[in-house]
């Protein structure tokens, strides 16, 4: 396994505990303001997504981490053809959503912080947190992804069965 195909997955690793513990943030945030009243049964909802989110930064990093040991397979063949050319058409639609979630990212942030953007009454403060921690792990996947293709393509790929 080359270099730089370990340092692109240990990156993954750093981004899913970041997003671990920015998920943590939001729970501590979110039951310190604790709802009660006719909106619990939502505001439950929307918590135990934060705690499935947990259970999805914890698979984020196990797969990555099992990538810096023995290889992905996955990343690969989703940017890389058969004859080992890049999908440019794959690898431009992945870097635009991962720049609109991460611009989706920032605005969750602010509005999860300051409550004082638009939009701020139509959802609440525990959606914007679940908005925000969603988007954070979806654009460092994304991100992952489509800087994959620095690492050069090898068709050694016995690690995919």
């Amino acid at each position: 396994m080359q270099e730089k195909e370990k340092k692109i997955f240990i990156g993954l690793c750093v981004g899913s505990v970041l997003s671990f513990l920015l998920c943590g943030y939001s729970l501590i945030a979110c039951f310190a303001t604790e709802s009660s009243g006719p909106e619990l049964g939502t505001y439950i909802l929307e918590v135990s997504y934060l705690f499935l989110h947990l259970i999805f930064c914890a698979i984020v990093f196990y797969l990555s981490l099992r990538a810096v040991r023995v290889g992905s397979f996955f990343v690969k063949n989703v940017i890389y053809r058969v004859d080992g050319i890049v999908y440019k058409n794959r690898r431009i639609v992945l870097s635009i959503f991962c720049g609109l979630f991460f611009a989706i990212f920032v605005y969750a942030l602010i509005q999860g912080i300051l409550m004082t953007l638009p939009l701020a009454n139509e959802l609440g403060k525990v959606v914007w947190h679940d908005i925000m921690n969603g988007t954070f792990l979806l654009s460092i996947v994304f991100f992952i992804i489509v800087i994959y293709p620095i690492v050069p393509y090898t068709s050694n790929n016995k690690h995919a069965e």
